[in-house]
């Protein structure tokens, strides 16, 4: 099963990346593509909501998980892509649909944006990808309108990997950080559906869960 965690310093500098790549090296293999993530967060704009409900959903869209973008709202997830299947491509030839699907986000600010508002976007390029010799750790400098976020870390496990053999590899990481004096760190290495193996919708729970805030 693979697993996820996420890592958020918001008291880090835009050269910690680099100093992070350099405590890697010893268990460094390689460096793979870069990637982007986008992240916001909408409030329900309709007054009337069953109490106990929350007034925020998030959006995430992940460059390098197949341009996938996640909702998640109240702990539930759904996936969307702009990428063109079976199921949209049959549409296409019918006339049902353009030949670009329009990315969700767009819906959200166009078309709904008379129900959802946007409250917070946090945007992050160019982050580069590592392959150790356990792990993918993916590292990205965030930025927001107001400018440097904090570095974010995305840890991916190998598909063998038992839950221990990921929480020793995640402490090691968080020693990793404080050894070049990275401190308040947020990390998440929850999961959002324990019956299912849909690692995205646990990693985009994840992205929540830190950034959130």
């Amino acid at each position: 099963m693979r697993r996820t965690a996420v890592i958020f310093a918001e008291r880090a500098t835009t050269s910690t990346l680099i100093e992070f790549k350099d405590a890697l090296s010893s268990t460094l293999l390689s460096v793979l593509d870069s990637w982007n993530v986008d992240f916001k967060t909408y409030r329900y704009q309709v007054k009337n909501i069953p109490p106990g409900e929350s007034k925020l959903m998030c959006s995430i869209t992940f460059s390098h998980h197949d341009k996938k973008t996640v909702l998640i709202k109240n702990n539930v997830c759904m996936v969307t892509t702009a990428t063109l299947n079976d199921k949209s491509s049959s549409l296409l030839s019918n006339g049902c649909c353009g030949d670009t699907p329009e990315p969700i986000d767009a819906i959200l600010s166009t078309k709904l944006s008379n129900i959802w508002s946007q409250r917070q976007s946090i945007k992050g390029e160019a982050g580069e990808t590592f392959q150790t010799t356990d792990l993918i750790v993916r590292a990205i400098n965030l930025f927001s309108s107001t400018g440097f976020k904090g570095l974010l870390i995305e840890i991916t496990s190998n598909e063998d990997a038992t839950e221990e053999e990921f929480a020793e590899k995640l402490v090691s990481l968080q020693s990793l950080l404080k050894d070049i004096e990275v401190k308040d760190m947020r990390i998440s290495d929850e999961r959002l559906y324990f019956s299912g193996n849909d690692y995205i919708c646990d990693l985009a729970h994840q992205y929540v869960r830190v950034l959130n805030f």
